[in-house]
């Protein structure tokens, strides 16, 4: 009569091998049934640092960080700002100069007026830009602290 049990042999496997996989397995037992170890605790896919994180900057930096999230030139209210900027810029400029060049005093009035209309309309895009990587920066080191403090609690 042959043994529902079939034997497995593994090579190089010693009885030293088989006494610490059997000692490992019993304080493995030990632990779960003390709550020293729990088999949900392994964070696979780095959810617990990235909640760990989204934390830490809502409790440290709250609106602020999401303010600078809205002025940062990699954002996309930002990126479609400059892009109407540029749009707005161009056709000041093709306005203005083609009225500076009419005939009629109105007209030129006009033309010089959109052309000081477009100088404090640069003026104002290189104030948003600066504005715009301080808020780039400003995340960025946000982040990088929430990041390093999290990894020191080890979450």
């Amino acid at each position: 009569m042959k043994s529902s049990v079939t034997e497995s042999r593994v090579d190089g496997w010693t009885q030293e091998d088989e006494a610490w996989l059997q000692e490992t397995m019993a304080q493995t037992a030990i632990d779960l049934e003390n709550g020293d170890v729990y088999a949900s605790n392994w964070d696979w896919r780095g959810e617990n640092i990235q909640q760990c994180i989204s934390s830490c900057i809502s409790s440290y930096y709250g609106d602020m960080y999401t303010w600078a999230g809205n002025l940062s030139p990699l954002s996309l209210p930002s990126f479609a700002a400059s892009e109407f900027a540029v749009g707005v810029a161009d056709e000041l400029s093709n306005q203005g100069n083609r009225n500076s060049y009419g005939r009629a005093r109105k007209q030129f009035i006009t033309g010089e007026r959109q052309l000081k209309t477009l100088k404090q309309f640069s003026r104002f895009n290189a104030v948003n830009a600066v504005v715009g990587a301080g808020a780039l920066g400003f995340q960025a080191g946000a982040y990088g602290y929430c990041r390093v403090n999290c990894t020191l609690k080890g979450n």
